[in-house]
C-alpha cells in the first residue's frame, strides 16, 4: 500500500503560544461547563457495589445515568475486586484510565494523523479545543472506552504497517464482548488492510454469540440489562449527537410543525400525478402546447377531489362560529375518514410512535452508503497507490459509522477531521490556528442540543472535504516511499 509523498511542508505552530491557547481553552471549559467529574466511572462503582450486596445493578430507580454494559462487566469486575481492598481498584482504574486517556492524542498524532506540523503539543490543543469540548469532556467522563479505544488503535498499527491484523481482532473481540459498538473498528482491516473480509466477519460474529450465551447464562441480569439500556437510549434520549440524533430531531421537528409530513407525502403524490398524465397527454397530442395547458387545468380541477378525506365527518358544532375549517382542525379531528390526507396522517402517526425505528433506519442507510463509498475509492487506491491522507478517512468514517456517537468517540473524530480540513486546503501555519478557532467558537454560543449537532455537521463537513481530496489524490498516487517504520511520508 502506497502514499503520495507531499512536497509542501507546513511547520507546527509555537510551543509557548500553543501551551498559551491550552490555558485559554481550560479557562473557558471551567467557566461555561457544570458538569462535574467522572460520571461514568461513578456508574461502574455503583453497579459493582448493589452487585455485590445482593441488589439489582440495572436498577431503573436510578434518575442519573444507568447502568447499560452486559453482565460480563460485572463478572470481571468482581473478579478483579477480589484482588484489590478496599477503594485501590477505585484508584487504580483512575490511574489506567488517565493514563490512557492523555495517550489517545499522541498515538493518533505520531501514528495515525502523522503530519509535520501536528506536533504533539498541537494534538493536545486541538483535542481540548473541540466543538462542545469534546476531548475534555471524554477525559472528565470516566468512561471506559477510552481505555478500549486505546487498546484497539495500538493493536491495529502492525495491521496498518504490515497488514498483520491478529492482535487487533483479538483485542476488539475482547472489548466487544463488554461493549459491543466498538465493532464498527472491524471497518479499518477492511478498508486499510487486503484480504481480510472473513476474519473481520469471523472477529464480529464470536463476539455477537456471546451475549446469547450471556442471556443463557444469566437471564435475569441480562434482562435487565436489556431493559436499563432501552431505557437509557430510547425513553431517556441518550442518543449522543450522530446522524441518527439528526434524524431524531428533524422527525420531531416535522412531525411538531403543524402535521407538515402529511402535506409533503400529498404535494409529492399530487405531483407525481401530475407529471405522469401531463407527460402521457403530451405524448398523445404530439407537443401541442394549447394540449398541455389543457390537462394543467383538469388536473388542478381533479386534485382538490383525490386530496379530500372523502367521508371526513364533522358535525356542525364543531365549526360554529369560526368560518371554514383549517387543514388543522381536519387533522386534527378523531374521525379522520378516508382519503389520500388522512391516509398520510395515519402513516405520520405511525413513523412517530414507532420509537427509535426511523432514526435508526436512516443510520443504516448511512452507514450503508458510507461504507460503499470508502470502498470505491479504496478500489480507485489500489490502482494509483494511497494517498497519506487514507488512513485519516478511514478513522473518521469508522467513527461516524457509529450510532451513538458520545464525547469519547467524537474527540478521535474531530481530530482527525481537523486534519482532513487543514489538508484539504493547504493551510499555512497561522491559518492552522485560525480554522481551529473558527471551528471551536460557535460551540461555545450555542445551547447544548445545537451544539452536538454544529458537531456531527462538522464532522460531516471534514468528510466530504477529505474524501474529495482523496478521490483527487488517487488519480494521480503513484508513489511506493515509505520511511523507516514503513509508513507513508508525510506533509
Amino acid at each position: 500500500m502506497n502514499f503520495k509523498p507531499v512536497s509542501h511542508q507546513v511547520e507546527p505552530p509555537n510551543s509557548l503560544l500553543l501551551f498559551a491557547c491550552l490555558l485559554a481553552v481550560l479557562a473557558l471549559n471551567l467557566l461555561t461547563v457544570h458538569l462535574g467529574m467522572l460520571w461514568d466511572a461513578g456508574v461502574y462503582a455503583r453497579a459493582l457495589h448493589d452487585w455485590f450486596n445482593g441488589n439489582d445493578p440495572y436498577s431503573l430507580s436510578y434518575s442519573s445515568l444507568l447502568f447499560v454494559y452486559p453482565p460480563v462487566f460485572l463478572w470481571v469486575g468482581g473478579f478483579l475486586a477480589r484482588f484489590l481492598s478496599g477503594h485501590s481498584g477505585w484508584w487504580l482504574y483512575l490511574a489506567i484510565y488517565s493514563v490512557c486517556s492523555l495517550a489517545l492524542p499522541f498515538v493518533l498524532a505520531r501514528f495515525y494523523l502523522r503530519r509535520a506540523w501536528l506536533s504533539v503539543p498541537f494534538a493536545y490543543l486541538l483535542f481540548a479545543m473541540q466543538p462542545r469540548f469534546a476531548g475534555l469532556e471524554a477525559l472528565r467522563a470516566g468512561n471506559i472506552s477510552n481505555i478500549f479505544y486505546l487498546l484497539a488503535l495500538i493493536a491495529a498499527l502492525p495491521g496498518i504497517r504490515k497488514n498483520r491484523w491478529e492482535l487487533f481482532y483479538v483485542v476488539v473481540f475482547l472489548i466487544a464482548i463488554v461493549k459491543v459498538n466498538i465493532l464498527i473498528l472491524l471497518l479499518m482491516p477492511l478498508l486499510i488492510g487486503q484480504a481480510q473480509w472473513i476474519p473481520a466477519i469471523f472477529c464480529g460474529a464470536c463476539a455477537v454469540v456471546t451475549y446469547p450465551l450471556q442471556r443463557i447464562s444469566e437471564p435475569q441480569l441480562f434482562a435487565g440489562y436489556q431493559t436499563a439500556a432501552s431505557q437509557q437510549i430510547v425513553n431517556r434520549g441518550d442518543l449522543g449527537f450522530g446522524v441518527m440524533r439528526i434524524a431524531v430531531e428533524s422527525e420531531n421537528l416535522v412531525h411538531s410543525s403543524a402535521k407538515l409530513s402529511p402535506y409533503i407525502a400529498l404535494t409529492v403524490l399530487i405531483g407525481a400525478i401530475a407529471c405522469v398524465a401531463i407527460a402521457l397527454y403530451r405524448r398523445r397530442q404530439g407537443g401541442n402546447p394549447r394540449s398541455f395547458w389543457i390537462a394543467a387545468a383538469s388536473l388542478l380541477a381533479v386534485c382538490p377531489i383525490v386530496a379530500y378525506p372523502m367521508r371526513k365527518r364533522f358535525a356542525p358544532k364543531d365549526f360554529a362560529g369560526s368560518g371554514a375549517a383549517t387543514p388543522h382542525d381536519l387533522i386534527n379531528q378523531s374521525h379522520s375518514g378516508g382519503g389520500v390526507l388522512s391516509t398520510a396522517v395515519s402513516v405520520d402517526h405511525s413513523l412517530h410512535h414507532a420509537a427509535i425505528l426511523v432514526p435508526y433506519v436512516l443510520q443504516v442507510i448511512f452507514a450503508l452508503a458510507l461504507v460503499c463509498a470508502m470502498l470505491a475509492i479504496r478500489r480507485r487506491l489500489r490502482a494509483t497507490g494511497q494517498t497519506n491522507n487514507w488512513v485519516g478517512l478511514v478513522l473518521l468514517a469508522t467513527m461516524l459509522c457509529n450510532p451513538r456517537i458520545l464525547a469519547y468517540d467524537a474527540d478521535i473524530a474531530l481530530l482527525a477531521g481537523f486534519v482532513l480540513l487543514a489538508s484539504a486546503y493547504a493551510l499555512t501555519t497561522w491559518r492552522l490556528l485560525l480554522l481551529a478557532i473558527v471551528v471551536f467558537l460557535p460551540t461555545l454560543f450555542l445551547p447544548f442540543i445545537w451544539a452536538g449537532l454544529y458537531q456531527i455537521l462538522m464532522l460531516l463537513f471534514s468528510l466530504i472535504a477529505g474524501y474529495r481530496m482523496v478521490w483527487r489524490q488517487s488519480s494521480t498516487a503513484n508513489s511506493r516511499e515509505t520511511d523507516a517504520l514503513g509508513y507513508p511520508v508525510l506533509a
